[in-house]
């Protein structure tokens, strides 16, 4: 009974301290709220080091502090096609997850767009690691093309560098046409092009130093 006794005490005072820190915070003091927190993840913090760091403030600040990040993976430029779904025939398998888009042979299909994008794993990455505010790089082969040069374009309007891009002169840039419709489950025509041409000579050991992430696609 008396440890009983002592556990209900013990209880009471964390119910006590719970509620503390609720009044406090709802008053606008949110320096105990925030004590705790730092407390809870001050052991995860001493195992493997800051994960994510706290950001500087300012207009356009994202969460996390600027990172040193690389990508490696496929480039690609991308012909999306979108089609209304009147103009093109659907059509689902009874007994499987499969749909089919049907294209009549021999006609025009009218469509409500064509528009062009750059694509591929590391390239996407890039750009959306660099749009969060990081320091970022890319490994990828391209074509020595029209393509290629769109691709450098877009990376270079949104800040990653190109240092370590590779050329081939045998093969084009990757490129695919995307068809989309109905639900926009797009068919996708892909030809992945110079991006098969990417080997470990083109991955050079100083393309990996000072990183503080390495995110790798596929090709």
């Amino acid at each position: 009974r008396t440890r009983l006794d002592e556990r209900g005490s013990h209880l009471s005072r964390r119910r006590k301290l719970a509620a503390h820190h609720v009044c406090t915070s709802a008053m606008g003091d949110h320096r105990s709220a925030v004590i705790g927190r730092r407390r809870r993840s001050a052991p995860l913090a001493r195992r493997y080091g800051p994960l994510v760091h706290a950001p500087p403030t300012g207009d356009g600040a994202s969460a996390g502090t600027h990172m040193n990040v690389l990508t490696i993976g496929g480039a690609m430029v991308d012909t999306i096609v979108t089609i209304a779904s009147d103009r093109i025939e659907q059509m689902k398998m009874l007994n499987a997850e499969s749909s089919y888009l049907l294209l009549e042979e021999g006609i025009k299909t009218e469509a409500d767009q064509i528009s062009t994008s750059t694509g591929g794993g590391a390239i996407n990455a890039a750009v959306a690691i660099a749009r969060l505010g990081n320091s970022t790089s890319t490994i990828v082969k391209l074509g020595e093309d029209s393509k290629a040069r769109t691709v450098l374009d877009r990376l270079t309007e949104e800040g990653v560098d190109l240092r370590w891009i590779v050329t081939d002169d045998t093969a084009p840039t990757g490129a695919s046409v995307i068809v989309s419709s109905h639900e926009r489950n797009a068919a996708v025509f892909t030809y992945r092009g110079a991006n098969t041409k990417l080997e470990a000579a083109d991955i050079p050991a100083t393309a990996f130093e000072h990183r503080d992430l390495v995110y790798v696609a596929n090709l």
